[in-house]
């Protein structure tokens, strides 16, 4: 037989094993390895993070602080894109939308959204409750605008749940970082709560599931060690990485909630257990 058919017949024959093999495996894989989805061909789950640009006459905000530490918290868990966003009523919310839709274009729909803002306090605030008012009397926007009293949305409910799973990722955090986050149901009457309660609104309608996570300010006189932008990226990016997991590999995977954790949960928001 000559040479050169005979190489060409082997290479038929190793590309029959390499193809039998493949097939075997992919049979061989655990259910749930094949319930993740996308994940499992090598893709990444999608995320987006929106922050805010100072205010205030600040030089920083430390919420686009923690959320360019995010990325390289979640390298090679979870795709990340960071969107910052202007302190303008309205317009604020009007800006994650278009980086929405970019986002949507380039890379498809993310898996999840979150804003981060900068708030009060000194331990990282689970948003759960986005009101429709606007006001902030001593406070301007980054436009200079003043509002009190203002309706968000005209019509529009008192109210809006913020649609992501708040109790699932305080207890996700609580396990390993107990005294460091926070559950709330003021998200203020700022920017930061303008745009929730947009995006509270807009999102679910395209089936993005959304939250909003308040990170302590520098400002409010924390230690240094509560205020530390690149500790904060761990955390947060702690509780999206392992929610998204359990997420994808389908609702028996949900975290776990005790009984403690969700009394604590509760707690925080002023609530009766």
């Amino acid at each position: 037989m000559p040479s050169a058919v005979f190489n060409v017949i082997m290479q038929c024959v190793r590309l029959w094993a390499l193809t039998v093999f493949l097939v075997t495996a992919i049979h061989l894989l655990p259910l749930s390895a094949l319930a993740r989805g996308p994940v499992s061909l090598g893709l990444l789950p999608k995320v987006l993070i929106t922050a805010f640009e100072p205010f205030a006459g600040r030089s920083i905000n430390l919420s686009s602080e923690v959320a360019a530490h995010i990325p390289t918290a979640l390298a090679g868990k979870v795709e990340v894109s960071v969107c910052i966003l202007p302190v303008v009523y309205d317009e604020a919310a009007r800006e994650a939308q278009r980086c929405i839709r970019a986002f949507t274009q380039t890379r498809g729909k993310p898996d999840l959204v979150i804003s981060l803002g900068e708030g009060g306090g000194c331990r990282i605030r689970l948003e759960t409750l986005a009101r429709n008012l606007d006001h902030t009397p001593s406070l301007a926007d980054n436009a200079g605008e003043v509002r009190a009293d203002h309706p968000i949305l005209a019509g529009a409910p008192d109210s809006l749940k913020i649609p992501y799973p708040a109790l699932a990722l305080y207890c996700e955090a609580h396990r390993d970082f107990p005294n460091r986050v926070r559950a709330s149901n003021d998200a203020g009457a700022f920017v930061c709560n303008n745009t929730a309660f947009h995006l509270s609104r807009d999102l679910p309608r395209m089936n993005i599931p959304y939250g909003f996570i308040h990170v302590p300010s520098s400002a409010d006189g924390c230690y240094a060690a509560d205020a530390n932008p690149q500790a904060n990226a761990v955390i947060i990016a702690q509780m999206i990485d392992q929610t998204i997991s359990r997420a994808l590999q389908g609702p028996t995977q949900e975290i776990p909630v005790t009984t403690k954790c969700e009394r604590d949960f509760q707690r925080d928001l002023g609530l009766s257990f």
